[in-house]
Order: C-alpha cells, then sequence, then structure tokens
C-alpha cells in the first residue's frame, strides 16, 4: 500500500475524478472508510467502509433518477453533517446531476436569515430540486413558491438506498462536479463552478503537499457543506483513500474536547480547523478534560479559513505540549474556493516562520523586520504553493511585485474554477490571461506567501494602510469582550472632514459602569496596539455582527447595519415562524399537485 502513496505522490493525478478514486478504494481497500461520530459522546458511532458508502450511493443515484433527477439538474442540499450528505452528494455527481451544497437553518430564533440564504443560492442556482431531513421541511416547502425553477422540496429519507438497484455510469470528467457557493464575506454569494478536473488537481496538490501516506487517518469536524470540509477533508479522504473520523459541528461546537479526544482515540494524523477551534480549545478545555489525551500521532494541524493569529496556535501549542501535540505539527495555508480549497500548504516537517515586520513600514507597502518588539507586526508564513500551482504578487502598477513589497495576490494552477455561475461579468473581473485576482494583499519572502489584509478592507487614514484585524485582535484581548467577534472598519467623519475608525465589539457585559470601564479598556488598548485611536466603539449584544456560513465576520456588510442604525441581534419571532411554516405547507401542496399533472 505505501508503494501506491509513494508512486502517487511524486506523479500526476491517477484518476480521472473522486468517484473513481472511490472505486478504486472500495476494490483495493476494504479497511478504509468513514467513522461518523454521534453528536453525543454517549452514543455509539456507526462506521461504513468505502464499498459500502459506494454501494449506498448508487443505491440512492437510482432512486434520485426515478424520482425525476437527470443530468444538468442542479440540486439542492440543505443537509447536516452525516452519510445522507455524503452519499447523496456522490449519488448526484453519479448521475450526472450537479450538488449545491449550504448550510441548514442553525437554530429557529435565525431561521429567517438561514431561510433567505437558501431561497437565494437555489434562485441563483436555477435548482429543481432542494434534499432536506424532515424537521427541516416546515421551514424549506415555500421554496416551491419562492423560486421559479423549483420543482420540489423532498425529504432524504426517501433516498436510503433500500431495495433499489445499483446505477453505474461514466462519469464525463469535464463536467461540472458541484456548486459552491461563496462565502458572501464580501458581497451578495456567487455561485463557483467546480468540474471533476479541479477537485481531483486540488486533492492531488494537496495529498502530495502533506506527504499523504497509509497510515494516514484524518479527523474532521467540519461542516460539508463548507469547502474545508467538503474538498479538502472529505474529498480528499476518497481521492486518497485515507480513513476519515467524521464529526458533527455541534459536537465540537458544544464541547471542543470532544474533537482532540477524537483525535487521540483513533490516533488521527491530520486534521484542520480555522484559528478560532484552537483560541477555543485553549480556554475551554480544562486540566481534568486533558486527562488520558494523547496528540502525539497529530502530524498536520492545518490552520486556515480565516486569518491567522501566530499568538492563538503558539497558546495551543505550549498548552497541549503536555499530552503529546508538537508545535511543528502547526500547518498555517492559506486557500480560496475560487480554487477548489488548498492554494498555499507548508511543508509538514519544520516550524513555520514567523515574520515580525514593522507596523508603520507595512501601511507603507514594505514588510521590513522590526527592531522593536512593540512596533512588530507578527505574520505567519502560509506556505508554498500547491504543485502544479503558482503565486505571483501584484502592485497597483500592474508590475510584479519584488519580494517583501505588498501587493494583490494572484494565483493560477489547475483548481481554478471554470468561473462563477452564469455571471460571465464577475469572472472576467477576477479572472485575467489566466491569473485569478483574490482581492487579498500580501508580499512573498524566500517563495512564501505571507497575508497581510484585504483590498476591499483596508482602512486608511491620513494616507496609511491599516489592516482592520490589527484593531480587530487588539479589541479581543481585553477581558469582557468575545473573541472572534469583533469589526473594524474605515468611514468618513464629516464633521471632521477626515477618515476615521469604527470599532463594534460584541460583550456580555449588561452593567453600565462596567461597560464604561471595559470602552475606557479597548481604547487604551487599541491605540497602544495601532499607534492610532478608534473614533468610534460600539458595543453590542451578542450575535449583532453578522457572519457568514462558515463563521467569518462580514465587515462590508456590518458597516452597513451600522451605517443604517440597525446593529442588533436577528432573531426570528413566533409570528414569523408560523408564517414559514403555512408558506411552506402550501408550497408542498402547489409541488404535489403541479407534479402529479406532469405524470399524468
Amino acid at each position: 500500500m505505501s508503494v501506491f502513496f509513494e508512486r502517487a505522490r511524486a506523479g500526476a493525478p491517477f484518476v480521472s475524478t473522486v468517484l473513481d478514486a472511490l472505486e478504486q478504494a472500495a476494490r483495493e481497500r476494504p479497511d478504509a472508510g468513514i467513522t461518523l461520530l454521534a453528536e453525543k459522546g454517549d452514543e455509539p458511532p456507526e462506521a461504513r467502509s468505502y464499498a459500502q458508502i459506494l454501494s449506498g450511493a448508487r443505491r440512492r443515484a437510482s432512486q434520485l433518477e426515478e424520482e425525476g433527477v437527470h443530468q444538468g439538474d442542479r440540486v439542492i442540499l440543505v443537509l447536516p453533517t452525516g452519510f445522507d450528505f455524503v452519499e447523496t452528494f456522490l449519488a448526484l455527481q453519479m448521475l450526472g446531476a450537479v450538488p449545491v451544497p449550504t448550510y441548514p437553518p442553525m437554530s429557529l430564533q435565525q431561521a429567517a436569515v438561514g431561510l433567505e440564504r437558501v431561497r437565494h443560492v437555489a434562485e441563483d442556482a436555477g435548482a429543481r430540486f432542494c434534499l432536506t431531513i424532515r424537521s427541516l421541511l416546515p421551514l424549506l416547502g415555500g421554496l416551491t413558491l419562492s423560486v421559479s425553477s423549483m420543482e420540489g422540496v423532498l425529504d432524504i429519507g426517501r433516498f436510503d438506498g433500500t431495495g433499489a438497484a445499483e446505477l453505474s455510469r461514466e462519469i464525463d470528467p469535464e463536467a461540472v462536479a458541484l456548486v459552491q457557493y461563496t462565502s458572501g464575506s464580501t458581497g451578495d454569494p456567487k455561485g463557483i463552478c467546480l468540474g471533476h478536473r479541479q477537485l481531483v488537481a486540488n486533492c492531488h496538490g494537496q495529498g502530495q503537499a502533506v506527504k499523504v501516506d497509509a497510515d494516514d487517518v484524518l479527523v474532521c469536524w467540519l461542516p460539508l457543506y463548507h469547502d474545508l470540509g467538503l474538498v479538502c477533508s472529505l474529498h480528499s479522504c476518497l481521492y486518497w483513500r485515507t480513513p476519515m473520523i467524521l464529526m458533527p459541528p455541534q459536537a465540537f461546537l458544544l464541547e471542543p474536547t470532544s474533537w482532540l479526544r477524537a483525535i487521540s482515540e483513533y490516533r488521527g494524523t491530520i486534521s484542520q480547523a480555522p484559528n478560532f477551534a484552537f483560541s477555543r480549545c485553549v480556554k475551554w478545555v480544562d486540566e481534568s478534560a486533558m486527562a488520558g489525551l494523547d496528540l502525539s500521532s497529530w502530524r498536520v494541524a492545518l490552520v486556515t479559513a480565516e486569518p491567522v493569529n501566530p499568538n492563538a496556535i503558539d497558546a495551543f501549542a505550549r498548552k497541549f505540549h503536555s499530552v503529546g501535540f508538537k508545535r511543528e505539527a502547526i500547518c498555517p495555508a492559506y486557500g480560496l474556493a475560487e480554487c477548489t480549497a488548498g492554494v498555499t500548504f507548508p511543508r509538514p516537517d519544520g516550524l513555520d516562520p514567523v515574520d515580525e515586520v514593522d507596523r508603520a513600514l507595512l501601511s507603507e507597502g514594505r514588510a521590513v523586520a522590526s527592531e522593536e518588539p512593540e512596533d512588530a507586526v507578527a505574520l505567519p508564513s502560509l506556505g508554498w504553493a500547491l504543485p502544479g500551482h503558482e503565486v505571483r504578487i501584484l502592485g497597483e502598477d500592474g508590475a510584479e511585485c519584488p519580494e517583501r513589497v505588498v501587493g494583490e495576490v494572484l494565483v493560477r494552477g489547475p483548481s481554478l474554477m471554470e468561473g462563477y455561475w452564469q455571471r460571465p461579468e464577475a469572472t472576467r473581473e477576477v479572472i485575467r490571461e489566466g491569473w485569478f485576482y483574490t482581492g487579498d494583499l500580501g508580499y512573498l519572502a524566500g517563495g512564501e506567501l505571507y497575508v497581510c489584509g484585504r483590498r476591499k478592507d483596508l482602512i486608511i487614514v491620513r494616507g496609511r494602510n491599516y489592516d482592520p484585524q490589527d484593531f480587530e485582535r487588539a479589541a479581543e484581548s481585553v477581558k469582557g469582550v468575545r473573541q472572534g467577534c469583533v469589526v473594524a472598519f474605515g468611514t468618513y467623519d464629516e464633521d471632521k472632514s477626515s477618515d476615521a475608525v469604527v470599532l463594534i465589539c460584541e460583550t456580555r457585559v449588561s452593567e453600565e459602569a462596567a461597560r464604561t470601564s471595559l470602552l475606557n479598556k479597548i481604547r487604551t488598548v487599541v491605540t497602544d496596539a495601532c499607534l492610532i485611536p478608534a473614533s468610534e466603539i460600539l458595543l453590542v449584544s451578542p450575535g449583532s455582527l453578522p457572519k457568514t456560513s462558515s463563521g467569518k465576520l462580514q465587515r462590508q456588510k456590518s458597516r452597513q447595519l451600522w451605517a443604517a442604525g440597525e446593529l442588533a441581534p436577528r432573531r426570528t419571532r413566533r409570528r414569523d415562524l408560523a408564517k414559514m411554516a403555512a408558506k411552506s405547507g402550501l408550497g408542498f401542496a402547489v409541488s404535489s399537485v403541479r407534479r402529479r399533472l406532469e405524470r399524468k
């Protein structure tokens, strides 16, 4: 088996589609598969081999075809993490249909927000069907009325694969494999068209970068509707035939120890998560919960999907060193949905460098080592481009930047998307002469990528550029401010005729005197850290700041809500839920009549 991995890592992709790789895994590695852990730790896990998953997907494909799903149909998946998602996603690809994953409404309190996103995605994709779980039918049935292309919202329980013949069909490797919608951090979500060729190229490059081997076991709690869980975890495991330990995201969010316990118990070697997950473990996993943990098997701890805070990952490494975690396992990486998932990965055989650069000079576009620690900004290396991919830095004059000069990050390679779904103009804006203009700002040093901001989010005060993350991290360091729940953006102060910085912080502090003290502490810390004061600091209740499906803060939307005076926790009232249920029931009735007439 190790011979296969050595040969596969050294050459080009060895299959045309991930489905081909799954068929090989089913034949040649009967011991590998997916183990699904329960949301509650006292319930037993469920394990299925890749052969069982392949058979289940083929049977579901047969059932879906009988229901009327055809080649080219876009099908919205509003499903939680589990085998229903995995096998249905693969079944749609087998049919030549196009799965469009999106996240389910997380709670009844925020049902209206989640439902609006699902409706937007379904309308934009021109989806014919929506597949979901029974408990969400009362919310989603109304899609047949509000989405012009929607013919039916179907209970996934009808497609369990029992009693159906297995469908087996040739897959066109040049066909669209899925439409992955962006998180919407800088605007309305856009559909990213990814073919089988892009999926294979990205999975192959990731495996080469982390030197995947027969002994690897991947542990994942990330949602499968997001590219980090779908491509970097699920598809990579299917492609490389590695065992996967899959956890519901809620299990980690409710009890962070469950992630570490899964790595310890199943001897996980690869696991990835956003920066906030490592901070969450530092804060909530106490000494008693650490008893019995053994993290010595964890060789690749990828940190991606959001800006990497070196202090947070250093704190994680220090805390869990006593239970076997190795600092060199930390691997900050850089990825984009438009490039399938991964773009740059570090080498998992040494410490990742952290660049301590002068804050003032960085604001002028130069990454120069700082001589004074208090004036430094710490930026972690995000590694090298995946094999077969390229990264370059372009200045505002259109010329390529030399090393350590900040410019826009451009990428190209076989993982690059076909384009945005039904948006040729938007595609032409970002893909020029084969290069994707990411909108991120960064620089190269020794071939390694360092990202230091996003062009649209830059705060410009008196001609200097400031990264909003500097303000946000400084504010988060103050006790009483919620971690990962701070937004900074620039605005123009008409009264003072000058640019200004606005800082919005979520907090649970409610007593007036304590809030005043908190504001003063934030103002002092931010001024000391960023060398300029925030013109306005606003304390808001938890849940007020809008976030993307992956948990990233939406700065532009936060700015719009702040300007409109509408920053408040978004809650769905009972009356609104009743309206949704009534509309959903009407949608099912209309859909049922329409389908009966079509069959006649």
